[in-house]
């Protein structure tokens, strides 16, 4: 199935020796509860703040990217270019949720979230050269905001013809998003489900079920996903 090779990085290609090379070195013993809504506070504390030990580079990775966009990528914005500047905020908050997401076994929410980095992202690429607010939302006549699939398309043209590169990196990782964590699908609803026959009852936990190849896959295509802009 198409889907699930897209969603889970091709996990049926990956055989159980290459898995058990992918995540050697990791420490992925720690025991994570989750009965209560304090318990699971806790947890995601944990699972972020042991990412590193968790993970190893794909973690790095996306959390060193992650720091590019507060204060070591941008020197000075203009006042001109505050269309920009708010859509690098939009990328920022999304991508570190993304990171946390994956970290925190909640993958579908990781994929949705890192949709929102790539679109914001197009949108900021886009503020750089064109700082008229108006090509970014219609004003219609009760005054509200209206931003239309029309002004969407335009700015995606104006990347396809501006740098090409870039734009078929926005459009890669977001078509695996829309053909797999988009919407509510019987591979993603495995995610956190089990049928334990020994106790004979369904086993459906808060986080998911703790894989470390989709989840460091995952954490790598969240690093991606700031890369991508870089190109072109």
């Amino acid at each position: 199935m198409r889907q699930r090779c897209l969603f889970a990085c091709l996990w049926g290609a990956v055989t159980a020796k290459v898995r058990k090379a992918l995540c050697r070195g990791y420490d992925n013993s720690m025991d994570f509860k989750q009965s209560t809504i304090g318990e699971i506070l806790d947890s995601e504390r944990e699972m972020v703040m042991h990412g590193a030990d968790r993970y190893g580079p794909y973690f790095v990775n996306a959390a060193e990217l992650n720091s590019l966009l507060g204060t070591g990528m941008v020197k000075s914005i203009k006042g001109d270019r505050f269309v920009f500047a708010l859509f690098l905020g939009h990328v920022k908050k999304y991508h570190t949720l993304a990171l946390f997401s994956a970290v925190r076994l909640h993958r579908v929410q990781a994929v949705m979230n890192l949709r929102q980095v790539l679109e914001a992202g197009a949108c900021a690429a886009y503020a750089i050269a064109n700082t008229d607010p108006a090509d970014f939302a219609d004003v219609k006549e009760d005054g509200t905001l209206d931003p239309s699939q029309k002004l969407t398309n335009k700015r995606y043209e104006w990347l396809d013809k501006n740098t090409p590169e870039g734009s078929a990196g926005i459009k890669r990782v977001k078509s695996a998003i829309n053909e797999s964590g988009a919407h509510a699908n019987i591979v993603t609803a495995h995610d956190n489900f089990r049928v334990n026959f020994e106790a004979g009852r369904f086993d459906s936990p808060f986080f998911d079920y703790d894989d470390n190849v989709l989840v460091m896959s995952w954490s790598w295509k969240t690093g991606q996903g700031v890369k991508v802009y870089s190109t072109g």
